[in-house]
């Protein structure tokens, strides 16, 4: 298979469309990604407020002689652990953080990418241009 990248070649003007048209895309994506991450904090919220309760439920566990179930911090958080995974909810919401975490990890990378032409481009047209007074028009 060959992994050769394609370049093309295009037009000062061209170039000149594309330095415009980048910085909105660039803002585009960084808002795309910035409402990916509020939502994973929400979850995390979620997920912390679920585990808590299971956790004071845990806690609150009494024998009929009033002592502690889970006498110990290891017994707690391996109950803990244990309710955790067994509880259907925790469990989609676990999922949900995952996809988003792929989710902003490929909207990061095109952030990213969208960065990197930009600059390259603006190099290129410089270059191009010969350092002439060349007047760019953003609308």
């Amino acid at each position: 298979m060959n992994n050769e990248k394609t370049i093309t070649v295009t037009t000062i003007e061209e170039m000149k469309d594309k330095l415009i048209s980048l910085p909105d895309k660039i803002a585009e994506q960084k808002k795309k990604v910035h409402a990916l991450e509020n939502k994973q904090r929400n979850l995390d919220e979620n997920i912390s407020f679920i585990k808590n309760g299971i956790a004071k439920e845990i806690f609150a566990e009494k024998t009929p002689e009033g002592k502690n179930v889970y006498s110990n911090i290891e017994m707690r958080e391996a109950e803990l652990k244990s309710r955790s995974r067994n509880n259907n909810q925790l469990t989609a919401l676990y999922s949900e953080h995952q996809n988003l975490a792929e989710s902003i990890f490929e909207d990061r990378t095109e952030l990213e990418k969208l960065e990197q032409e930009f600059k390259v481009i603006k190099y290129i047209f410089l270059l191009e241009s010969n350092h002439e007074t060349i007047i760019i028009n953003r609308g």
